[in-house]
């Protein structure tokens, strides 16, 4: 993975809140007399992928990948109560902005591969590579064979 990295498109907070803002003119847009008519979930995706976030994107693989979340994510199940984007991940469906903002703050599971559709072992292998790099950067600056002292260790000792 690595693909679609924000510091390589500059996403912005700005982004996300003009996403933020077009969802909820759609939402809103949905009540009295068109209050039985559903959101228009392929119309978001296409705003959000292809212009919002998709117009910073360059790379064919990244808008993919972008694309692709935004297919399991922005669906009309979304809106139902039994809906989970992973497992203990459920949409919440009514309260009020604090309630939500506590929501978001304070029940959203942690961060796993599960979340990012990859098999649950794909974070062994991240955390191996980090601690191969972290080690190995310990052992670059441990010393070994400087002047200036008597009886330091050497890195084959260390």
């Amino acid at each position: 993975m690595g693909w679609n990295c924000g510091h390589i498109y500059g996403f912005t907070l700005g982004d996300l809140t003009q996403c933020a803002d077009v969802l909820n003119n759609q939402l809103n847009a949905r009540s009295g007399a068109r209050a039985s008519e559903d959101a228009p979930m392929r119309d978001l995706r296409y705003i959000f992928g292809e212009i919002m976030y998709g117009g910073h994107i360059t790379d064919k693989w990244d808008r993919r990948a972008n694309i692709t979340y935004l297919d399991v994510i922005i669906t009309p199940e979304l809106k139902e109560e039994s809906f989970q984007l992973f497992p203990d991940f459920k949409t919440k469906q009514d309260g009020t902005w604090d309630d939500y903002l506590s929501y978001v703050v304070n029940d959203i599971p942690a961060d796993s591969p599960i979340a990012f559709g990859m098999h649950p072992n794909a974070e062994i292998n991240f955390l191996m590579s980090e601690q191969r790099e972290l080690f190995g950067d310990l052992l670059s600056i441990g010393g070994g064979s400087g002047g200036g002292g008597v009886g330091g260790k050497s890195r084959e000792q260390v």
